[in-house]
Formats: structure tokens, sequence, C-alpha cells
């Protein structure tokens, strides 16, 4: 009898605290991952070093990239948004231009796609484009075809070839 008593208040008193520090540590930890900032895969300066676009892949297994638009001096995020891309490849390669930054990305379903990031935190989708390679008639499948296009808005732009 008293075995079992000595066994109910030591449940009591090691359980009860192991259940309440576990449940205010998982309520720090929540608000910590609430306001720290992302894991960023590439960094851009905007705005005369003013703003930092970023591009986080944080979740690997999601086709989306992640674009942190923030401000360098308060160190916050002013706005988020995300970019759909094959989450198997890379983001191409960026290029500044008009206070802002073009960055081609890719994806299975719509291709390639060329987007400029303001320095304001907008998005604006300039090209989609699809590769199809079609053959005419009597010319070998093993010979490339070459009906590359990329698409604005309803006009094609076809390459010089």
């Amino acid at each position: 009898m008293k075995q079992r008593r000595a066994l109910v208040l030591g449940n009591l008193v090691f359980l009860i605290p192991v259940l309440l520090l576990s449940f205010f540590m998982w309520k720090d930890y929540k608000s910590d991952m609430a306001v720290s900032t992302p894991t960023l895969n590439r960094a851009y300066l905007l705005d005369e070093g003013k703003k930092l676009i970023g591009f986080s892949n944080g979740d690997r297994f999601q086709e989306k990239y992640e674009v942190y638009l923030m401000d360098t001096d308060t160190e916050t995020v002013v706005n988020m948004t995300t970019v759909p891309t094959d989450f198997q490849a890379e983001l191409g390669p960026a290029v500044y231009q008009n206070n802002g930054i073009l960055v081609p990305t890719y994806d299975d379903s719509r291709g390639l796609q060329v987007n400029y990031f303001h320095a304001t935190g907008e998005v604006e989708e300039l090209a989609q484009g699809r590769r199809s390679i079609s053959h005419p008639p009597g010319v070998p499948a093993f010979i490339p075809g070459t009906a590359d296009s990329l698409q604005h808005g309803n006009r094609r732009i076809q390459p010089f070839l």
C-alpha cells in the first residue's frame, strides 16, 4: 500500500512539471519561429541597399520559392510572396534592371518564366514560354527541331536562329 502511494506521489511530483515544462518550451519555440528570419538561398540588394530580396526554398518538397522583401534598416520582412518552380531546379541567373531584378524560373507545367521583382514588393511575370520540338514531315526524329518560342501575353516571340 505504501509503495503504491509513493508511486502515485512520484508520478505527480515528476510528471506534472515535465508536462508543464514541455508545454512552455513548445510555446516559446513557436513564438521564436514566427519572428525569426528565413534561411535564404539567394539575396539581392535593391533601392541603393535599403531593400533586400531573398529567395528561400525551406521546404524542399514544395515546388515553389518563397520570396521575401526585407527592409535592411529594421531587418523586418515587408512582403512575402511565392514563385512556382521545379523543386529540383535552381534559380536562373539574376539581372538588375530599372530598380528591380529579373529572375528566370522553370516549372514543368508552366515552362520557363521570367519574373520581374520591383523594389516595392510587386512581382510581374514578363514572359512565359514552353519549348516544343516539332519535326517537319520527312525529317528524322534524331534531328532537333526549331520551334522554340516565348509567349508574352497573347504575342509569341520567336528567337533569331
